[in-house]
Protein backbone atom coordinates (compact mmCIF):
# COMPACT_ATOMS: atom_id res chain seq x y z
CA UNK A 1 0.00 0.00 0.00
CA UNK A 2 1.35 3.51 -1.22
CA UNK A 3 1.18 6.08 1.46
CA UNK A 4 2.10 9.81 2.52
CA UNK A 5 5.27 9.13 4.25
CA UNK A 6 7.94 11.24 2.53
CA UNK A 7 5.73 14.07 3.69
CA UNK A 8 6.48 13.66 7.72
CA UNK A 9 9.92 15.69 7.15
CA UNK A 10 8.24 18.46 5.30
CA UNK A 11 6.05 18.79 7.49
CA UNK A 12 8.21 18.96 10.75
CA UNK A 13 10.20 21.57 8.87
CA UNK A 14 6.64 23.50 8.66
CA UNK A 15 6.77 22.98 12.63
CA UNK A 16 10.27 24.75 12.75
CA UNK A 17 9.03 27.82 10.34
CA UNK A 18 5.79 28.04 12.85
CA UNK A 19 8.02 27.89 16.18
CA UNK A 20 6.30 24.68 16.91
CA UNK A 21 10.10 23.07 17.80
CA UNK A 22 10.17 24.95 21.32
CA UNK A 23 6.35 23.23 22.14
CA UNK A 24 5.09 20.31 22.60
CA UNK A 25 8.24 17.94 21.79
CA UNK A 26 9.12 15.30 23.79
CA UNK A 27 12.96 13.86 23.62
CA UNK A 28 12.36 10.49 25.00
CA UNK A 29 10.69 9.04 22.00
CA UNK A 30 10.14 5.64 23.33
CA UNK A 31 7.94 6.85 26.93
CA UNK A 32 4.62 7.03 26.18
CA UNK A 33 3.67 8.07 29.51
CA UNK A 34 1.34 7.33 32.45
CA UNK A 35 -0.62 3.77 32.25
CA UNK A 36 -2.99 2.77 28.85
CA UNK A 37 -6.52 4.02 28.80
CA UNK A 38 -9.21 1.26 27.96
CA UNK A 39 -12.58 1.57 27.07
CA UNK A 40 -14.52 -2.14 27.16
CA UNK A 41 -17.17 -3.03 25.31
CA UNK A 42 -20.80 -4.50 26.58
CA UNK A 43 -22.38 -7.97 26.08
CA UNK A 44 -19.19 -9.42 24.62
CA UNK A 45 -16.79 -12.22 26.63
CA UNK A 46 -14.58 -10.64 28.55
CA UNK A 47 -11.67 -13.23 28.03
CA UNK A 48 -11.86 -11.65 24.26
CA UNK A 49 -12.34 -7.99 25.57
CA UNK A 50 -8.81 -8.80 27.49
CA UNK A 51 -6.80 -10.80 24.93
CA UNK A 52 -7.49 -7.50 22.61
CA UNK A 53 -6.80 -5.42 25.07
CA UNK A 54 -3.62 -7.21 26.03
CA UNK A 55 -2.27 -6.66 22.41
CA UNK A 56 -3.07 -3.26 22.28
CA UNK A 57 -1.42 -2.30 25.46
CA UNK A 58 1.74 -4.31 24.86
CA UNK A 59 2.30 -2.12 21.65
CA UNK A 60 2.16 1.16 23.19
CA UNK A 61 4.27 0.05 26.12
CA UNK A 62 6.62 -1.39 24.09
CA UNK A 63 6.80 -0.67 20.61
CA UNK A 64 8.19 -3.36 18.25
CA UNK A 65 9.79 -3.29 15.41
CA UNK A 66 7.40 -1.54 13.36
CA UNK A 67 8.62 1.65 14.82
CA UNK A 68 12.36 1.00 14.88
CA UNK A 69 13.41 3.84 12.49
CA UNK A 70 16.20 6.47 12.16
CA UNK A 71 14.51 8.62 14.41
CA UNK A 72 12.17 6.35 16.64
CA UNK A 73 8.31 7.77 17.02
CA UNK A 74 6.09 5.48 17.93
CA UNK A 75 2.67 6.24 18.58
CA UNK A 76 1.60 7.68 22.01
CA UNK A 77 -1.95 6.30 21.42
CA UNK A 78 -3.91 3.32 19.97
CA UNK A 79 -7.42 2.38 19.69
CA UNK A 80 -9.24 -0.87 17.72
CA UNK A 81 -12.89 -1.73 16.90
CA UNK A 82 -13.73 -5.48 16.14
CA UNK A 83 -17.36 -6.84 14.62
CA UNK A 84 -18.14 -10.32 14.46
CA UNK A 85 -21.02 -11.54 13.34
CA UNK A 86 -23.81 -11.89 15.58
CA UNK A 87 -21.94 -9.80 18.48
CA UNK A 88 -21.69 -6.77 19.65
CA UNK A 89 -18.35 -4.26 18.58
CA UNK A 90 -15.41 -4.22 20.91
CA UNK A 91 -13.80 -0.67 21.01
CA UNK A 92 -10.88 -0.05 22.87
CA UNK A 93 -7.90 1.98 23.27
CA UNK A 94 -4.76 2.26 24.91
CA UNK A 95 -1.64 4.97 25.62
CA UNK A 96 -2.62 9.01 25.56
CA UNK A 97 -3.63 11.93 23.04
CA UNK A 98 -0.84 14.04 22.27
CA UNK A 99 -2.27 16.37 25.13
CA UNK A 100 -1.50 13.76 27.69
CA UNK A 101 -5.18 12.76 28.28
CA UNK A 102 -6.36 9.17 28.19
CA UNK A 103 -6.43 8.22 24.01
CA UNK A 104 -9.88 8.10 22.90
CA UNK A 105 -11.70 5.16 20.38
CA UNK A 106 -14.79 6.77 20.22
CA UNK A 107 -12.61 10.10 18.35
CA UNK A 108 -12.39 11.15 15.22
CA UNK A 109 -8.56 10.78 13.38
CA UNK A 110 -7.11 11.43 9.33
CA UNK A 111 -7.71 7.99 7.88
CA UNK A 112 -5.54 8.69 5.10
CA UNK A 113 -5.66 6.83 2.05
CA UNK A 114 -8.82 5.37 3.15
CA UNK A 115 -10.11 8.77 1.28
CA UNK A 116 -8.90 7.20 -2.09
CA UNK A 117 -11.62 4.64 -1.91
CA UNK A 118 -14.32 7.28 -0.89
CA UNK A 119 -13.29 8.74 -4.29
CA UNK A 120 -13.12 5.64 -6.26
CA UNK A 121 -16.58 4.75 -4.67
CA UNK A 122 -17.78 7.84 -6.32
CA UNK A 123 -16.24 7.68 -9.34
CA UNK A 124 -18.14 3.79 -9.71
CA UNK A 125 -21.10 4.96 -8.93
CA UNK A 126 -20.82 7.34 -11.21
CA UNK A 127 -20.34 4.91 -14.20
CA UNK A 128 -23.14 2.43 -12.57
CA UNK A 129 -25.54 5.68 -13.55
CA UNK A 130 -23.90 6.14 -16.98
CA UNK A 131 -22.26 9.89 -16.12
CA UNK A 132 -19.05 8.73 -16.37
CA UNK A 133 -17.69 6.62 -19.41
CA UNK A 134 -14.92 4.50 -17.79
CA UNK A 135 -13.38 4.19 -21.40
CA UNK A 136 -12.71 7.97 -21.81
CA UNK A 137 -9.80 9.59 -21.79
CA UNK A 138 -8.65 12.22 -19.41
CA UNK A 139 -7.20 14.72 -21.75
CA UNK A 140 -10.81 16.24 -21.65
CA UNK A 141 -10.43 17.32 -18.56
CA UNK A 142 -7.15 17.52 -17.66
CA UNK A 143 -5.08 17.84 -20.89
CA UNK A 144 -1.60 18.38 -19.70
CA UNK A 145 -1.29 15.19 -17.27
CA UNK A 146 1.57 12.81 -18.75
CA UNK A 147 -0.20 10.72 -21.62
CA UNK A 148 -3.45 12.29 -21.10
CA UNK A 149 -4.72 11.02 -24.53
CA UNK A 150 -3.92 7.47 -23.40
CA UNK A 151 -4.82 7.01 -19.56
CA UNK A 152 -8.46 6.41 -19.48
CA UNK A 153 -10.83 6.79 -16.47
CA UNK A 154 -10.85 3.06 -15.98
CA UNK A 155 -6.84 3.04 -15.62
CA UNK A 156 -6.99 5.39 -12.77
CA UNK A 157 -9.45 3.44 -10.72
CA UNK A 158 -7.22 0.24 -11.60
CA UNK A 159 -3.66 1.51 -10.68
CA UNK A 160 -3.15 1.37 -14.59
CA UNK A 161 -1.75 4.64 -15.23
CA UNK A 162 1.92 4.86 -15.10
CA UNK A 163 1.59 7.78 -13.30
CA UNK A 164 4.32 9.16 -10.72
CA UNK A 165 3.64 9.99 -7.24
CA UNK A 166 3.91 13.13 -5.57
CA UNK A 167 7.97 14.25 -5.85
CA UNK A 168 10.00 15.87 -3.06
CA UNK A 169 9.20 19.22 -4.87
CA UNK A 170 6.04 18.85 -4.50
CA UNK A 171 5.73 18.58 -0.67
CA UNK A 172 8.25 21.45 -0.49
CA UNK A 173 4.95 23.93 -2.28
CA UNK A 174 2.79 22.00 0.08
CA UNK A 175 4.91 23.31 3.23
CA UNK A 176 5.71 26.35 2.53
CA UNK A 177 2.47 27.89 4.00
CA UNK A 178 1.05 26.12 6.19
CA UNK A 179 -2.32 27.95 5.91
CA UNK A 180 -2.64 28.11 2.19
CA UNK A 181 -5.45 26.31 0.64
CA UNK A 182 -4.59 24.57 -2.58
CA UNK A 183 -7.08 24.29 -5.32
CA UNK A 184 -7.09 21.46 -7.40
CA UNK A 185 -5.93 22.36 -10.72
CA UNK A 186 -2.78 24.14 -8.76
CA UNK A 187 -2.49 20.68 -7.10
CA UNK A 188 -2.37 18.98 -9.88
CA UNK A 189 -0.06 21.34 -11.97
CA UNK A 190 2.99 20.89 -9.49
CA UNK A 191 2.68 17.34 -11.08
CA UNK A 192 2.16 17.18 -14.47
CA UNK A 193 5.83 17.54 -15.05
CA UNK A 194 6.44 14.25 -13.23
CA UNK A 195 7.85 11.53 -15.89
CA UNK A 196 5.79 8.69 -15.84
CA UNK A 197 7.06 5.48 -14.44
CA UNK A 198 5.20 2.89 -16.65
CA UNK A 199 3.66 2.75 -20.41
CA UNK A 200 -0.47 2.82 -19.58
CA UNK A 201 -1.73 -0.09 -19.03
CA UNK A 202 0.57 -1.61 -16.91
CA UNK A 203 0.36 -2.04 -12.49
CA UNK A 204 1.61 0.95 -11.11
CA UNK A 205 1.34 1.89 -7.56
CA UNK A 206 3.28 4.62 -7.20
CA UNK A 207 0.90 7.16 -8.02
CA UNK A 208 -2.52 6.23 -7.00
CA UNK A 209 -2.02 9.52 -4.78
CA UNK A 210 -1.87 11.32 -7.83
CA UNK A 211 -4.63 9.27 -9.58
CA UNK A 212 -7.29 9.57 -6.76
CA UNK A 213 -6.25 13.34 -6.77
CA UNK A 214 -7.32 13.43 -11.08
CA UNK A 215 -10.53 11.23 -10.30
CA UNK A 216 -11.34 14.31 -7.85
CA UNK A 217 -11.38 16.95 -10.24
CA UNK A 218 -12.87 14.67 -13.21
CA UNK A 219 -16.07 13.87 -10.47
CA UNK A 220 -16.54 17.76 -9.08
CA UNK A 221 -16.56 18.66 -12.73
CA UNK A 222 -18.68 15.83 -14.25
CA UNK A 223 -21.10 16.69 -11.07
CA UNK A 224 -20.62 19.82 -10.44
CA UNK A 225 -20.26 19.02 -6.43
CA UNK A 226 -17.23 19.46 -4.30
CA UNK A 227 -15.80 15.97 -2.97
CA UNK A 228 -17.03 16.91 0.68
CA UNK A 229 -20.60 16.99 -0.73
CA UNK A 230 -20.34 13.91 -2.98
CA UNK A 231 -19.03 12.00 0.06
CA UNK A 232 -21.65 13.11 2.62
CA UNK A 233 -24.43 12.56 -0.41
CA UNK A 234 -23.28 9.42 -1.50
CA UNK A 235 -21.58 7.60 1.14
CA UNK A 236 -22.28 9.36 4.63
CA UNK A 237 -25.76 9.60 4.49
CA UNK A 238 -26.65 6.55 3.03
CA UNK A 239 -24.69 4.42 5.59
CA UNK A 240 -25.45 6.33 8.34
CA UNK A 241 -21.86 7.47 9.09
CA UNK A 242 -22.19 10.31 11.67
CA UNK A 243 -18.44 11.16 12.05
CA UNK A 244 -16.66 10.84 8.44
CA UNK A 245 -16.53 13.60 6.41
CA UNK A 246 -13.58 15.47 4.07
CA UNK A 247 -11.97 17.97 6.17
CA UNK A 248 -11.16 21.32 4.76
CA UNK A 249 -8.40 21.82 8.01
CA UNK A 250 -10.95 22.58 10.32
CA UNK A 251 -10.94 19.56 12.76
CA UNK A 252 -13.55 18.34 15.29
CA UNK A 253 -13.74 18.79 18.82
CA UNK A 254 -11.56 16.17 20.30
CA UNK A 255 -9.99 15.26 17.04
CA UNK A 256 -6.73 12.85 17.79
CA UNK A 257 -3.79 14.19 15.99
CA UNK A 258 -1.06 12.61 16.08
CA UNK A 259 3.22 12.84 16.14
CA UNK A 260 5.95 12.96 14.17
CA UNK A 261 9.82 13.10 14.29
CA UNK A 262 11.86 16.32 14.43
CA UNK A 263 15.57 16.88 14.87
CA UNK A 264 15.28 13.64 17.78
CA UNK A 265 12.10 15.08 19.48
CA UNK A 266 8.53 14.01 19.16
CA UNK A 267 6.46 16.75 18.06
CA UNK A 268 2.49 16.32 17.85
CA UNK A 269 0.37 17.50 14.65
CA UNK A 270 -1.94 19.53 16.69
CA UNK A 271 0.78 22.29 16.87
CA UNK A 272 0.52 23.28 13.04
CA UNK A 273 -2.59 23.99 10.64
CA UNK A 274 -3.80 21.32 8.43
CA UNK A 275 -5.28 23.57 5.81
CA UNK A 276 -2.44 23.12 3.52
CA UNK A 277 -1.67 19.46 3.79
CA UNK A 278 -5.62 18.26 3.57
CA UNK A 279 -6.07 20.81 0.54
CA UNK A 280 -2.95 19.78 -1.28
CA UNK A 281 -3.58 15.86 -0.42
CA UNK A 282 -7.07 15.77 -0.86
CA UNK A 283 -7.12 11.97 -1.64
CA UNK A 284 -5.92 12.12 1.72
CA UNK A 285 -8.38 14.61 3.95
CA UNK A 286 -10.90 12.34 4.83
CA UNK A 287 -11.30 12.45 9.20
CA UNK A 288 -13.79 9.11 10.49
CA UNK A 289 -13.80 7.01 13.77
CA UNK A 290 -13.37 3.42 14.47
CA UNK A 291 -16.70 2.51 14.60
CA UNK A 292 -17.91 4.44 11.49
CA UNK A 293 -15.17 2.32 9.34
CA UNK A 294 -16.17 -0.94 10.38
CA UNK A 295 -19.73 0.30 9.02
CA UNK A 296 -18.11 1.32 5.71
CA UNK A 297 -16.23 -2.25 5.65
CA UNK A 298 -20.00 -3.67 5.95
CA UNK A 299 -21.07 -1.75 2.98
CA UNK A 300 -18.22 -2.09 0.87
CA UNK A 301 -17.87 -5.56 1.33
CA UNK A 302 -21.43 -6.66 0.12
CA UNK A 303 -21.55 -3.81 -2.53
CA UNK A 304 -24.52 -1.82 -1.15
CA UNK A 305 -23.11 1.31 -2.03
CA UNK A 306 -23.17 0.64 -6.39
CA UNK A 307 -26.42 -0.43 -8.53
CA UNK A 308 -24.18 -2.80 -10.24
CA UNK A 309 -22.20 -5.74 -8.67
CA UNK A 310 -19.16 -4.92 -6.88
CA UNK A 311 -19.03 -7.02 -4.24
CA UNK A 312 -15.32 -8.91 -3.90
CA UNK A 313 -15.48 -12.20 -5.06
CA UNK A 314 -14.03 -14.47 -8.13
CA UNK A 315 -12.29 -12.52 -10.60
CA UNK A 316 -12.49 -9.50 -8.65
CA UNK A 317 -8.22 -10.16 -7.90
CA UNK A 318 -6.12 -10.92 -10.40
CA UNK A 319 -2.98 -12.92 -10.21
CA UNK A 320 -1.33 -10.56 -12.48
CA UNK A 321 -2.09 -6.99 -10.05
CA UNK A 322 -0.52 -7.70 -7.34
CA UNK A 323 2.03 -5.42 -5.02
CA UNK A 324 3.99 -6.99 -2.02
CA UNK A 325 1.16 -7.49 0.12
CA UNK A 326 -1.56 -6.26 -1.89
CA UNK A 327 -3.52 -7.32 -4.32
CA UNK A 328 -5.40 -5.30 -6.99
CA UNK A 329 -8.89 -6.01 -7.77
CA UNK A 330 -11.08 -4.94 -10.62
CA UNK A 331 -14.18 -2.85 -10.24
CA UNK A 332 -13.97 -2.43 -6.06
CA UNK A 333 -12.81 0.73 -4.35
CA UNK A 334 -10.60 -1.38 -2.51
CA UNK A 335 -7.51 -3.86 -2.02
CA UNK A 336 -7.00 -7.34 -1.11
CA UNK A 337 -4.28 -8.84 0.66
CA UNK A 338 -2.31 -11.83 0.86
CA UNK A 339 -1.12 -14.35 1.92
CA UNK A 340 -3.27 -15.78 -1.80
CA UNK A 341 -3.94 -19.14 -3.12
CA UNK A 342 -3.68 -18.85 -6.80
CA UNK A 343 -6.89 -19.89 -8.84
CA UNK A 344 -6.16 -19.74 -12.37
CA UNK A 345 -5.84 -16.28 -13.74
CA UNK A 346 -7.45 -15.02 -10.27
CA UNK A 347 -6.50 -15.01 -6.01
CA UNK A 348 -8.73 -15.93 -2.86
CA UNK A 349 -7.23 -13.17 -0.23
CA UNK A 350 -7.84 -13.22 3.44
CA UNK A 351 -9.10 -9.91 3.96
CA UNK A 352 -9.85 -6.78 1.66
CA UNK A 353 -9.35 -3.46 3.03
CA UNK A 354 -6.84 -0.71 3.13
CA UNK A 355 -3.63 0.08 5.59
CA UNK A 356 -2.81 3.68 4.87
CA UNK A 357 -0.60 6.08 6.68
CA UNK A 358 0.18 9.66 6.72
CA UNK A 359 2.79 11.63 8.88
CA UNK A 360 0.56 11.09 11.98
CA UNK A 361 -2.12 7.67 11.23
CA UNK A 362 -1.61 5.10 11.04
CA UNK A 363 -4.36 2.34 10.03
CA UNK A 364 -5.40 -1.15 9.36
CA UNK A 365 -9.00 -0.97 8.02
CA UNK A 366 -9.74 -4.94 7.15
CA UNK A 367 -12.84 -7.15 6.88
CA UNK A 368 -11.45 -10.67 7.18
CA UNK A 369 -12.62 -13.98 4.71
CA UNK A 370 -14.87 -15.22 7.93
CA UNK A 371 -16.72 -12.03 8.29
CA UNK A 372 -14.67 -10.45 11.20
CA UNK A 373 -13.74 -7.00 10.66
CA UNK A 374 -10.72 -5.28 12.16
CA UNK A 375 -9.99 -1.23 12.60
CA UNK A 376 -6.75 -1.08 13.96
CA UNK A 377 -5.40 2.77 14.40
CA UNK A 378 -2.37 4.49 16.01
CA UNK A 379 -1.44 8.26 16.00
CA UNK A 380 2.46 8.04 14.59
CA UNK A 381 2.74 7.66 10.67
CA UNK A 382 6.28 6.87 11.14
CA UNK A 383 6.76 3.07 10.56
CA UNK A 384 9.60 1.09 9.30
CA UNK A 385 8.15 -1.84 8.41
CA UNK A 386 4.44 -2.22 8.10
CA UNK A 387 4.70 -6.42 8.42
CA UNK A 388 4.61 -6.40 12.46
CA UNK A 389 1.39 -4.23 12.18
CA UNK A 390 -0.37 -6.44 10.12
CA UNK A 391 0.62 -9.14 11.99
CA UNK A 392 -1.01 -7.53 15.45
CA UNK A 393 -4.75 -6.97 13.02
CA UNK A 394 -3.88 -10.35 12.31
CA UNK A 395 -3.42 -11.54 15.97
CA UNK A 396 -6.28 -9.47 17.08
CA UNK A 397 -8.35 -10.88 14.46
CA UNK A 398 -7.48 -14.61 15.27
CA UNK A 399 -8.20 -13.62 18.89
CA UNK A 400 -11.94 -12.61 17.96
CA UNK A 401 -12.63 -15.36 15.75
CA UNK A 402 -11.84 -18.21 17.90
CA UNK A 403 -13.97 -16.76 20.77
Amino acid sequence: MKSYRPIIVVVALALGTLGACGGGGDDDTKDTGAAPATTEASGTDDAVVDEIQGLLDAEIAEPGPAWDTPFPTPPTGASVAVRMPGRDDIVLASGKSVDGTPFDPEAAFNIGAVTESFVQTVAYQLIDEGALDPNATVDQWLPKQPNADRVTIQMLLDHTHGWAGFADASYGLMAADPNRRWTLPEVLASVETNPPVAKPGGLSIEGAGVAATALIAIVEDVTGSALADLVETRIAQPTGLDDTAISDGTEPAGFEDGVLPFEGRRLDTSQYPHTSYNSYFAAASANSTVRDLLDLLDVWANGDLFTTDRAPGPGRFLADRTNDMDVYGSGVPFNGFCPCDADGANVSVIAIGRVPNSPFTNNHVLHYADGVSVVLHFNSGEVADRAPLRQLADAIHEAAASS
